[in-house]
């Protein structure tokens, strides 16, 4: 993974205070990888006991990548323009075969024993795709959140240019930048005689998982005297391909069984795929009045029984706290008033002050009204959101060609 961070805050008393941030991440997974268990040309006799012809292959890629850029100054800050944008590039890939078969041989177990060609692949992809922007301040702000997510099971894509053209899949269709190399798993017996005391099985099972949460956020929110702007603008683009194939036969000369002989194929191919967008833009022109009412609140605070960082070892009724800081209103200071019962060992940065059964706002502290835009706010937020998944998965098991004696097929 790697990542890119740059984080600008410019704190000048009376003049334009710009914040700007910038997140980005990426990540980057390729396995490719092909297992292959065999006899060829070849002869065993086991005179007890089970031939084994036998190949598995596990591969699991969990990838996670968060881009979280925070442009921030307080809403009562001398005015600027705000900009926070954060980027998120996921690519994971799987691509490999899975073989095991018996060609040109003679194998016999003469007392006991099964002949088993088994081949068996579990490919898992887990991916977290996580892109935050946001912006606040006095002024204007603009917030962007990108994230773009690919996960590839049986499909290679080498090239900066052609894992550009994956992504675009979702939205335009077809294969246009990947190549497909089936993640297939086959089992086989061919052109060999078996004779087997129990029983002979040919089994090739393929099993896929891709889980993919995706999600793109950028929040917006400004404050100013007069003509404050917002904009925010939020994007996901998301693509989820498998193409596998599960194979196995019996071809050619003959198999004998003191038990049942069996052919079987399994190809198992899920995809889960999580998206989440929000893209918010809130813009406030309320003549600073949040100033006004923060100034009453400090000096009214003078004979205040506690401040909201504190504990307070017996709280009573009545009695007042200064809260500060994030706690409500915005980060802008207010003082309330205890109207529940008595209680000890209170954690004031922990107690909801907007629950109206237990606390009262001052009113010398809320005075000069709030929330009431007194010119136009330009507010713009935007969002998009495309997901492609794609699964081709083909299954066969058969018999060709070939002299069966067996208890059941």
């Amino acid at each position: 993974a790697a990542g890119l961070s740059l984080d600008t805050n410019l704190e000048e008393e009376g003049v334009q205070s710009p914040a700007f941030a910038l997140d980005a991440v990426s990540a980057e997974n390729n396995v490719t990888r092909s297992v292959e268990a065999s006899i060829k040309t070849s002869t065993v006799d086991a005179a007890a006991g089970t031939i084994t012809v036998k190949a598995d292959k596990n591969t699991k890629i969990k990838a996670e990548a968060k881009a979280d850029a925070q442009a921030s100054l307080p809403l009562d800050y001398p005015e600027g323009f705000n900009v926070g944008a954060g980027g998120v590039y996921v690519f994971n890939q799987i691509v490999g075969t899975t073989s095991a078969f018996v060609e040109q041989s003679n194998l016999k177990t003469t007392t006991s024993g099964d002949i088993v060609v088994s081949a068996a692949d579990n490919a898992e992809i887990e991916a977290l795709a996580q892109a935050g922007g946001k912006a606040t301040g006095s002024g204007s702000a603009a917030t962007a959140g990108a994230a773009l997510a690919m996960n590839l099971v049986g499909y290679e894509a080498t090239t900066a240019s052609s894992k550009l053209l994956t992504a675009l899949d979702g939205i335009f269709g077809g294969d246009l930048g990947e190549t497909e190399k089936a993640n297939s798993v086959t089992a086989y017996i061919e052109i060999s005689k078996i004779n087997a005391a129990g029983k002979v099985d040919v089994d090739a099972r393929a099993n896929v998982f891709v889980g993919a949460n995706v999600s793109s956020a950028a929040e917006t929110e400004s404050s100013s005297m007069y003509e404050a702007s917002g904009a925010s603008a939020a994007g996901l683009l998301a693509t989820n391909l498998i193409s596998g194939d599960a194979t196995a036969y019996i071809k050619g000369e003959s198999v004998t069984a003191g038990d049942a002989v069996t052919v079987d194929a399994i190809n198992s191919a899920d995809i889960y795929a999580n998206t989440k967008m929000v893209s918010s833009a809130i813009v406030t022109t309320d003549g600073k009045f949040k100033r006004v009412n923060d100034a009453l609140a400090v000096v009214t605070a003078v004979d205040e029984d506690y401040i909201s960082v504190e504990n307070a070892s017996a709280l009573k009724f009545g009695e007042t706290v200064l809260v500060v800081g994030d706690t409500v209103g915005g980060g802008v200071a207010r003082v309330y008033t205890y109207m529940g019962p008595d209680k000890s060992d209170v954690d004031l940065s922990d107690e909801d002050y907007e629950d109206l059964r237990f606390w009262k706002r001052n009113v010398e502290t809320n005075l000069a009204p709030e929330g009431t835009n007194l010119a136009d706010s330009d507010s713009v937020a935007v969002g998009g959101v495309v997901v492609s998944n794609r699964v081709d998965a083909n299954v066969e098991a058969y018999v060709e060609n070939v002299t069966v004696k067996a208890s059941g097929l």
